[in-house]
């Protein structure tokens, strides 16, 4: 449902409540950014390298909050573009290597844009799905939430 209302974006931008998002609707902030590079296949540089995978995770949410609430803004592609090259070392945002997100190899993965937002959207469901389960446990046991 989520896929059809937000439609998929491989790049990064401002979505309609101000905030940077990617993929199917994933917000790039603290919570999410290492499901959203780990989806994208950057998962081996965390095993590899921890502390440029945290680098480029900690370059990427600070890019992308000084553009949070200028919905349909291009700065959010910008800023993740800048942010990535700054890191890595790539050429991000020209012609010739396009914009940094979903697909194009990104993360070396050799997955497409669909099967890499697919894998963030698993990602992002198994870190949540605690918070949940122990909600439903709490409204059976005749709890509730104030």
């Amino acid at each position: 449902m989520l896929k059809t209302f937000e439609g998929p974006k491989d790049h990064a931008y401002v979505d309609t409540n101000g905030f940077p998002t990617i993929g199917i609707g994933f917000r790039i902030d603290r919570a999410n950014i290492n499901a959203i590079l780990d989806g994208m296949g950057y998962g081996a540089l965390q095993k590899a390298n921890p502390g440029t995978f945290n680098e480029l995770a900690n370059a990427i949410v600070a890019a992308e909050t000084d553009v949070r609430f200028a919905p349909g803004s291009a700065g959010a592609e910008d800023a993740l573009n800048r942010a990535v090259n700054s890191v890595l070392h790539t050429d991000y945002g020209s012609a010739a290597a396009g914009n940094f997100g979903y697909g194009n190899n990104t993360g070396m993965s050799g997955q497409t844009a669909t099967q890499q937002m697919d894998a963030t959207f698993q990602l992002l469901r198994q870190q949540t799905e605690p918070f949940f389960t122990d909600c439903r446990r709490i409204v059976a046991k005749g709890g509730g939430f104030r």
